[in-house]
């Protein structure tokens, strides 16, 4: 039986540090008012524009990401929010473009093909 190495470095997602905060509130798909643990209250970006509804609850744990660039309008971006039995994130790149004709989705680890006919079509008989 052949032993493979594996490697013993944790796998998966990583960020910066990240500062933690509550939700206050979110709003126009890509802002959120956040309660920094110093009392300050600011506005993220949020890089998922979807409902989310299940993910909007004020008063949630979140941790976001601090950026110093003057070009950016907004400092803090929202990367992840505490919920009852997880952490829920979304990566930032949502999708990255593999140049091979797929697309790997950051959030689920799934590969997807750009061409819905790259095999040509196909029946199911």
């Amino acid at each position: 039986m052949k032993v493979r190495a594996v490697s013993a470095e944790p796998r998966g997602l990583s960020w910066p540090p990240l500062v933690k905060g509550t939700l206050v509130k979110r709003y126009q798909r890509f802002l959120a008012d956040m309660a920094l643990e110093n009392g300050d209250t600011i506005t993220a970006h949020c890089p998922n524009t979807g409902s989310m509804k299940d993910c909007c609850t004020p008063g949630r744990p979140v941790y976001l990401s601090v950026h110093d660039n003057p070009q950016r309008k907004l400092k803090y971006t929202w990367e992840l929010i505490e919920m009852p039995d997880s952490l829920v994130a979304w990566p930032t790149p949502r999708f990255t473009d593999n140049n091979n004709g797929t697309v790997t989705d950051n959030l689920t680890g799934l590969i997807w093909v750009k061409n819905a006919n790259a095999f040509g079509q196909k029946t199911w008989d």
